[in-house]
């Protein structure tokens, strides 16, 4: 039962801190350290890789519309949106041609330092601070932003950097509106999500070396509902410009990740 509470307890942290500008690998590195559990430790990669995907489900059905409007209308306007989000992906292919990805993903397995953990929470922290204080434009995406706004997501596969939280900060800073900037956000990393989950699933040892039981499903059904409901809410947050709550949390749980290996 206890196995199922925390895998339950992981789930509910990734469908949250996936969409909010707080980190998600970076909470569930801190919870491997807490639990302490082997099965947890064990199954590190396969269990992202199973979340991740029920995160990508739920962009998916909350920006049906617009991906539907992208693949189907033949207009300068969806080719253009298009282009820009294969040129923010260059970041994240350049990683892999290097391997580096594999090389984080083996870090991952292993479990990540979580003095390095909290320093990545403090620099998210400092990020988001750091854009409440600037002016809102309406510029749009260029393929120039794009590539800015994918060196930043491509930064954000260590732990404790958000994801969401650096790339539509970064796409605020560039001048684009709160409303593009969520949502160009969340779209970039769908190619990312599906490729390496493929990826994952076809092409490594990370389903034979982990077992996909019923804990692990209950997971990912439980991050696929939360998720939807945070995308939504973190769509509101951007638009309420609140992003130096999320600020404040990030510091909060830098110095606690500090404070836990210190102790521990």
């Amino acid at each position: 039962m206890s196995e199922y509470i925390e895998y339950i307890f992981l789930a509910i942290i990734q469908g949250i801190t996936e969409f909010l500008p707080v980190s998600s690998s970076g909470h569930i590195e801190f919870l491997k350290h807490i639990f302490d559990n082997p099965s947890i430790q064990k199954d590190g990669a396969f269990i992202t890789v199973i979340l991740h995907l029920a995160t990508a489900l739920s962009i998916i059905i909350i920006y049906r519309k617009k991906i539907k409007e992208l693949l189907f209308i033949n207009n300068k306007k969806s080719r253009s949106y298009i282009l820009n989000i294969v040129v923010s992906i260059i970041p994240v292919l350049f990683l892999v041609l290097l391997n580096l990805d594999q090389t984080i993903e083996n870090k991952y397995n292993e479990g990540w330092n979580l003095m390095f953990i909290a320093g990545m929470f403090f620099l998210t922290a400092l990020i988001l601070f750091v854009t409440e204080k600037i002016n809102v434009k309406t510029q749009e995406i260029t393929w120039k932003s794009a590539l800015i706004i994918g060196i930043f997501q491509a930064v954000a596969i260590l732990p404790g950097i958000s994801r969401s939280g650096t790339t539509i900060c970064v796409a605020l800073l560039l001048g684009t509106s709160k409303k593009e900037s969520s949502t160009f956000s969340f779209l970039i990393c769908l190619p990312i999500i599906l490729g390496k989950s493929i990826q994952d699933i076809i092409g490594s040892d990370i389903i034979n070396e982990a077992e996909f039981n019923l804990p692990i499903l209950i997971a990912f059904i439980v991050t696929f509902f939360i998720g939807l409901f945070c995308c939504k809410w973190m769509i509101k947050i951007v638009n309420q410009s609140k992003l130096k709550y999320f600020g404040l949390y990030c510091f909060c749980i830098s110095i606690s990740a500090f404070l836990f290996n210190i102790f521990s």
